[in-house]
């Protein structure tokens, strides 16, 4: 029988590491965690996870906070809203309310000077819950497509994104700074799936100065975070029809608000979240486990890695086997 991904490998990132400490990021929600942390916690030593999940059914579940609280003096949770933080909270979890986006590289996603000939664009897996469908009555449209990996080689993504009759269309995955180029040349960035997290892909559109379109929740509950960065100015929230998406692109297009200003307030939210998590969660942390370190110097050298341009604390594409783990916790 093959394995399962789970059961061989596991999200993780290091964040610090000594001979007597360590900080690691994961995936509390990843299936069978449980066996990460039993192994890696089971002697109680300096050994602590800070985790950046997302999905409110899941995350919010009672079965969830169960498993979690045997570990909940070692584990700090990042949480993108703040029903997920009060839920957390309320059943005995070490939770901060820090935005998953948070950890943009604003170097990366920026706003230039770049004629804004698309009306909206639109990054997306093929999938059918992400909805491409309700972009179907807008004009100049950019749909940029994820649609590569394994999903696409097992044949099961949704290709009805060909009916739709979009100015743009990629042809192979674009990287990140080509990203920042599309959306610089979008007035506007849509969100239209039926459940989402904190959305990076909505945080990008507005550190390239495009407010953004996004559909209500369904179930009534929340946004799983992505709202956490709206404002008054910056998006309007639309039921989940083509004509509510297409009215609401343009009323948002006719408010002309400047990029710059869009870029700009949703950095300073970032810089704010940002301190928040350097004040509540790794400088208390740090100066109880390892007090000679001047964590804030090492909090802002360490924040993205030069080589990939990524935060250092994301653990997203880091799956370790077994081996790579024990490799870590040699010797400890």
């Amino acid at each position: 029988m093959t394995m399962k991904i789970w059961e061989s490998l596991f999200p993780l990132a290091i964040y610090y590491q000594s001979s007597s400490f360590k900080v690691l990021t994961t995936c509390a929600t990843w299936p069978n965690i449980e066996r990460l942390f039993d192994a890696t916690l089971r002697q109680k030593k300096n050994v602590f996870y800070i985790t950046m999940d997302w999905g409110p059914t899941y995350q919010s579940s009672l079965d969830f906070f169960e498993k979690m609280i045997p570990y909940k003096d070692f584990v700090f949770f990042l949480s993108n809203d703040h029903i997920t933080h009060k839920n957390r909270l309320a059943a005995g979890l070490r939770s901060y309310l820090i935005n998953h986006n948070s950890w943009i590289n604003e170097n990366v996603f920026v706003c230039t000077n770049e004629e804004r000939v698309y009306d909206a664009v639109l990054t997306a897996r093929a999938k059918k819950w992400k909805r491409i469908y309700l972009s179907g009555k807008i004009n100049n449209l950019a749909l940029v497509i994820n649609r590569w990996g394994i999903e696409w080689h097992l044949g099961k993504n949704d290709n009805s994104y060909l009916e739709i009759p979009a100015k743009y269309l990629n042809d192979r995955k674009l990287k990140k700074d080509e990203l920042s180029i599309l959306y610089n040349r979008s007035k506007i960035g849509m969100i239209l799936s039926t459940a989402e997290g904190a959305s990076y892909t909505s945080s990008e559109y507005l550190l390239c100065g495009a407010p953004v379109v996004s559909t209500k929740p369904e179930d009534g509950i929340g946004l799983g975070g992505r709202e956490f960065w709206y404002t008054d100015e910056n998006h309007i929230m639309c039921d989940p029809n083509e004509y509510a998406v297409h009215n609401s692109v343009y009323s948002l297009i006719n408010r002309q608000i400047s990029p710059q200003r869009i870029r700009s307030k949703h950095i300073a939210l970032m810089n704010k979240q940002r301190l928040t998590f350097l004040e509540q969660v790794i400088g208390p942390l740090f100066n109880e486990n390892k007090p000679g370190l001047d964590i804030e110097t090492y909090f802002y050298q360490t924040l993205f890695d030069p080589n990939t341009m990524e935060c250092s604390l994301k653990c997203e594409g880091k799956s370790r086997s077994w081996d790579e783990i024990n490799e870590i916790f040699k010797g400890d």
